[in-house]
């Protein structure tokens, strides 16, 4: 009787360690959802939400979210400054790069790209996820 309690209790410790191995691997290789910082957004009379200036936080996937003194995820800039070409980018989701590292967002490849093939050019990136053509045009 003893024994076969003994082989019973290992058999449930290894059932539970399978599950336990089990579950560490679906939570591995299903992807999750993005949860984004807090703080990264702020209150807007007009828009509702902007992003906060200055913001540096990064998201529960390890994205980070850098956000320049103009509201923007883009890198500091002097608009100010004539220079060359300026495209400037109006968009949700996609535009802003959500769940991408900066230098992976579409945007920053365009302006990689437009570079060079043009030398000055930048493109500013304004998209903000959630979005519309409405709240985008102020």
């Amino acid at each position: 009787m003893a024994q076969l309690l003994a082989d019973l209790l290992s058999i449930a410790g290894l059932a539970l360690l399978a599950l336990a191995a089990l579950e560490w691997l679906a939570r591995r290789l299903t992807p999750q959802k993005e949860v984004l910082p807090r703080g990264l957004f702020s209150n807007h009379l007009q828009l509702g939400y902007v992003f906060t200036p200055g913001f540096v936080g990064r998201s529960n996937c390890g994205v980070e979210y850098r956000i320049n003194s103009l509201g923007l995820r883009d890198r500091e800039r002097d608009y100010l400054q004539p220079g060359g070409r300026r495209v400037l980018a109006l968009g949700n989701s996609f535009a802003m790069g959500a769940g991408e590292a900066f230098a992976d967002t579409f945007l920053a490849k365009l302006e990689d790209e437009l570079r060079r093939r043009d030398g000055e050019c930048e493109v500013v990136k304004a998209g903000i996820g959630g979005y519309g053509t409405r709240a985008s045009a102020g």
